[in-house]
């Protein structure tokens, strides 16, 4: 039966969701699958596929928690169904992220991709390319001159460095390498640009690269943040890792005011260790990149940003923490360290 005017049975399955999501950070798991299921049988009962979507989703999460991959694999395969693709790309990139965490094989999880954007080929009018990670080799310098960027004190106070902390809240600090500390909520996403970076003017074709890695362990404090162009509020490109999962990296921004995803992609055992990021500007077409180890490099997205020069190039962390991925209060927000006491930024027209 469909919902109808006044029926507030919606509300109350939503409630349901947030009751669950908040016993699931208590620690109660057999509290918030109750929760989620009394969800559940609602948005059945009043035919809203959405909501329906979202649980599923959720209940995928739960069992990822418990370590029920058979289980969540089945919730986000149902979660799947319920999208719409075309209209709901953030929806598909978290049900993603957790399909491929269920996955006992990547090709299996390729093969499923593949398969869906098949049965969906409006998908292909959409900038949300890459559903996985694919091997690349990083673009070489060619003999160009490599322009080292140190975190210190010094490039601090000479303001080689912009610090940008929209709402005046976050903080960082200098002791082996740099680290980002996000409060709660802070994001790059639509209008919440409040995100904390830094970051130096850029020009030309210029390729920036940053190793990244939790200040904390993952279960004390989530590590999300990354990379960053920047040229204003409507145009912007984020290179992050961890807002997904831990071991999720994820390419989006805003083109033209219009926030987007452009790829995605699982850097698999990497939660608890450095990752790098890497983007490559050459002319208006942005490709991003992500390695464990600084040698084997794997393409998460390219797009184009026709912006005119010079932009900001710079390293970001994200506050925003998504509960049923990371399932604990966290007051302090996040902490994301860039370790390499370098950034290197490789200036092709120095």
């Amino acid at each position: 039966m469909a919902i109808t005017a006044g029926d507030n049975r919606y509300s109350i399955g939503e409630n349901y969701l947030h009751v669950g999501t908040n016993v699931l950070c208590l620690g109660d798991l057999d509290g918030a699958e109750a929760a989620f299921a009394a969800a559940l049988r609602i948005f059945r009962e009043i035919t809203h596929h959405q909501a329906q979507q979202i649980t599923f989703l959720h209940l995928g999460r739960l069992c990822l928690q418990t370590g029920e991959r058979q289980a969540a694999l089945a919730h986000f395969q149902k979660a799947l169904l319920h999208v719409q693709p075309e209209r709901y790309i953030p929806h598909i990139l978290n049900v993603l992220a957790g399909l491929e965490a269920a996955y006992a094989l990547p090709k299996a999880f390729r093969t499923r991709c593949r398969r869906y954007r098949a049965e969906h080929p409006q998908l292909e009018t959409t900038t949300f390319t890459q559903w996985f990670l694919e091997p690349a080799k990083p673009h070489r310098d060619c003999g160009a001159p490599i322009v080292e960027r140190r975190f210190t004190e010094a490039a601090m106070q000479n303001q080689e460095w912009i610090w940008q902390d929209p709402l005046g809240d976050c903080s960082f600090a200098l002791q082996d390498g740099l680290t980002l500390y996000a409060a709660n909520g802070r994001a790059l996403w639509k209008t919440n640009q409040s995100a904390p970076r830094f970051v130096r003017p850029v020009s030309g074709d210029v390729i920036v690269q940053t190793i990244c890695e939790p200040a904390f362990p993952v279960a004390e404090c989530p590590a999300i943040g990354g990379l960053v162009l920047w040229k204003n509020g409507d145009h912007f490109l984020c290179l992050d890792r961890g807002r997904f999962g831990p071991d999720d990296i994820c390419f989006s921004g805003s083109l033209n005011s219009q926030p987007d995803f452009f790829g995605r992609g699982r850097l698999a055992h990497t939660a608890a260790g450095s990752v790098y990021l890497r983007l490559e500007r050459f002319g208006v077409r942005v490709r991003a990149l992500c390695s464990a180890d600084g040698t084997h490099w794997w393409a998460v997205g390219n797009i184009d940003f026709p912006v005119n020069d010079p932009i900001e190039a710079g390293v970001f962390a994200v506050g925003d923490i998504d509960r049923l991925i990371y399932p604990a209060a966290y007051p302090e927000g996040t902490a994301v360290r860039f370790t390499a006491l370098t950034y290197l930024l490789l200036e092709m027209h120095a």
